[in-house]
């Protein structure tokens, strides 16, 4: 019945809404464009940026992938971006 319905879902824990984010996707894309480039880091052999959001110990953080084409084995790194503060960390290819 719908008010068992209702119920269960009241009772499921709530996650972080992803859209509630400080930074946009093209604010966190040009953050981490920028450090890249900082890096010394030359794009124009990687095909295009993937963007995914992740929550880590509580927090919101942006990962920007980097991936060489043709895909080689280390030929990725990746870039976090915390939301909140906007600080970066590059992840290297292994």
């Amino acid at each position: 019945d719908k008010r068992d319905a209702e119920a269960l879902a009241a009772a499921i824990p709530k996650k972080k809404d992803f859209r509630n984010t400080r930074m946009s996707g093209s604010e966190v894309l040009a953050k981490a464009l920028a450090v890249a480039k900082r890096n010394g880091d030359d794009l124009s052999g990687y095909g295009e940026p993937q963007i995914s959001l992740q929550e880590r110990d509580g927090r919101l953080v942006w990962f920007v992938s980097f991936y060489q084409v043709p895909v080689v084995p280390g030929g990725f790194f990746t870039i976090g971006v915390d939301d909140a503060s906007g600080q970066t960390t590059v992840y290297p290819g292994m």
